[in-house]
C-alpha cells in the first residue's frame, strides 16, 4: 500500500499533545507494583488463614539462629508456589492489570471476585491433587483454611484495587493517563460524546480532534464543540487491519535490535569514557543531552545523545530552518545545484569536539539506550522533533508508522544532500519493503559512511 499525498488542513501537534504526560517508566512501574502487591497479598492471606484457623505458630527458630516452617504449617508451605503463581495469573486473565481506558469500580469488583474465586478453586485442587508431594501425601488439608484464604484474598485485593483506581481518578482529573481520541462525524451523539469525555476525565479519554464526515474545502469551521477540526475522511490516513510489520517480523526486528545494541554498547564502552572526558574538557555542561522526539504512532519520548552544543543556546535558528526544509523552499538548500546541502552550515552553537562527533556520527551512540528501552530501533526513519511534525502534511506522517532508528535508508542515500520529500519517500520505501537483509545492508553502509566521516 503506497502513501498518497494529501493537502488537507491538519492540526498543530501542540494542540494534541497531552500536557500531563508521565515518564515512560511510570506505567510499567505501577503495573510491577501491583503485581508485587498481589503476590504479597496472596502469601499474607494464605498464612493468615492458617493462623486464624489453626492458631499455631508459623515459623520456628532452630539452632544457629535460622528459621523453619512449623510442623503444622509445613504441609501448607508446599502450596505457596502454587498460591504465588495462580493468583496473579488469574488477575491478569481477568484484565485487572489494565490501566488505560475506561473503568468501573463495580466491574472491577466483579472481576476481582471472579479471579479470586477461580484462583481459590485452583489452589484447592492443587492441594488435594499434589498433597505436598510424596512427603505429605497422607496429610488431610483443612477446607476451612481455603475458605478463609478466599475471603481474606478477596477483601485485600479489592481494597488494593480501590486505592489504585482512586489514585488513577485523581491523576486523570489533572489530565494524566488519558488516551488521545478522535471523534468522527457531527450530530447530537458526537456533541454528547465530546462533552461527556471533556466533563468526565475519569473515563480515561481526551478528545484531541474532530474529523468531518463530509469534505473539508478550507471554508469550514476551525473547531467543533471547542475541538479543532483536523481533516475529513478522505484526508485522514487510517490503517485498517494492517501493520507495517507482521508479528513475527516485529519480534525478529526487536531481537536483532537488542542483540546489536547490547553488543555495540559493550564494544564501545571505552570510547564512551573517552568521549565523555573530551566533552567535559571542551565546554561546560552535561555529557549527555536529552531532547523530546516523536516516535512510532506519534508517541513522545526522550532521545539521548552526546552533547555537541554549548549550554543555553537558542534553538530558534534550527526551528526556522526546519520550516523551510519541510516546506521544500529553495532557500533550504545552503549549498548549490551541483552539491546541495540541507543542513545548517558553520553553526556557532556547536562546540569544537561537537563538530568532530557529528562528522563521525559518534554523538548518536547513546541512542543505543533508546533501542534497549524500546523507543527506537537500530534501523528506521530519523526521529523528528515535535515542532517538525507540526509542519508535516498528512502523507509525511506515514513515516511515523515504524520505530525511528539510529540509522536509516535516508542516512546512507545522501543524508544532508537530499530535500525533505526525498527523505520521506526513502523512509516510506523502507517501511513498505522491510527485511532483515535490508537492515543488515543499511548497517554495513552506515559503518562505511562513519569511517568516511560523512556524518555531518
Amino acid at each position: 500500500m503506497r502513501a498518497e499525498r494529501q493537502r488537507v488542513r491538519i492540526i498543530q501537534a501542540s494542540n494534541v499533545r497531552v500536557p500531563g504526560r508521565v515518564p515512560w517508566w511510570m506505567m510499567p512501574s505501577v503495573k510491577a507494583t501491583l503485581i508485587v502487591t498481589d503476590i504479597t497479598i496472596a502469601i499474607s492471606s494464605f498464612v493468615a488463614a492458617f493462623a486464624l484457623r489453626d492458631g499455631s505458630t508459623i515459623l520456628l527458630r532452630i539452632s544457629g539462629g535460622s528459621y523453619s516452617w512449623s510442623q503444622g504449617f509445613a504441609p501448607y508451605a508446599t502450596l505457596l508456589p502454587f498460591v504465588i503463581l495462580i493468583r496473579p495469573l488469574t488477575l491478569s486473565y481477568y484484565d485487572l492489570y489494565r490501566l488505560r481506558g475506561e473503568f468501573s469500580f463495580l466491574d472491577d469488583g466483579i472481576r476481582v471476585f471472579k479471579a479470586t474465586a477461580i484462583a481459590s478453586l485452583l489452589i484447592t485442587a492443587a492441594a488435594f491433587l499434589y498433597r505436598g508431594g510424596f512427603q505429605y501425601r497422607a496429610f488431610s488439608y483443612a477446607r476451612s483454611i481455603f475458605v478463609l484464604d478466599f475471603i481474606l484474598a478477596f477483601v485485600s485485593t479489592e481494597t488494593a484495587r480501590l486505592i489504585m483506581r482512586r489514585a488513577q481518578t485523581l491523576l486523570r482529573d489533572h489530565g494524566i493517563n488519558l488516551i488521545p481520541t478522535l471523534v468522527v462525524g457531527r450530530g447530537a451523539e458526537a456533541s454528547l460524546c465530546i462533552n461527556e469525555m471533556r466533563e468526565r476525565p475519569s473515563l480515561g479519554y481526551r478528545v484531541i480532534g474532530f474529523v468531518e464526515s463530509g469534505s473539508v474545502d478550507g471554508k469550514g469551521l476551525e473547531t467543533y464543540e471547542g475541538v479543532p477540526v483536523i481533516s475529513d475522511l478522505r484526508g485522514l490516513l487510517i490503517r485498517l487491519f494492517r501493520e507495517p510489520l507482521s508479528n513475527s517480523a516485529r519480534v525478529l526486528k526487536r531481537i536483532s535490535d537488542l542483540v546489536i545494541a547490547a553488543a555495540t554498547m559493550a564494544l564501545f564502552f571505552p570510547l564512551w569514557l573517552v568521549i565523555a572526558a573530551l566533552i567535559k574538557l571542551d565546554s561546560k555542561g552535561p555529557i549527555l543531552y536529552t531532547q523530546e522526539r516523536v516516535g512510532m504512532d506519534g508517541r513522545i519520548f526522550l532521545v539521548y545523545k552526546f552533547r555537541t552544543m554549548h549550554v543555553g543556546v537558542d534553538h530558534k535558528p534550527h526551528w526556522d530552518y526546519q520550516q523551510k526544509f519541510i516546506a521544500g523552499r529553495a532557500e533550504a538548500n545552503l549549498g548549490d545545484i551541483e552539491r546541495p546541502a540541507y543542513k545548517l552550515q558553520n553553526d556557532p552553537r556547536i562546540t569544537r569536539i561537537g563538530r568532530v562527533l557529528r562528522r563521525l556520527s559518534l554523538d548518536e551512540i547513546p541512542q543505543l539506550l533508546n533501542v534497549l528501552l524500546g523507543d527506537m530501533s537500530i534501523v528506521g526513519p530519523r526521529p523528528p522533533i515535535p515542532y517538525e511534525v507540526e509542519a508535516y502534511e498528512l502523507w509525511h506522517r506515514k513515516r511515523l508508522d515504524m520505530k525511528p532508528g539510529l540509522t536509516g535508508l535516508w542516512q546512507v542515500s545522501g543524508r544532508n544532500r537530499l530535500p525533505f520529500e526525498e527523505m520521506v519517500k526513502l523512509d516510506l520505501f523502507y517501511i513498505e519493503n522491510w527485511s532483515l537483509l535490508l537492515d543488515l545492508k543499511i548497517i554495513l553502509r552506515t559503518t562505511l559512511a562513519v569511517f568516511h566521516g560523512d556524518g555531518y
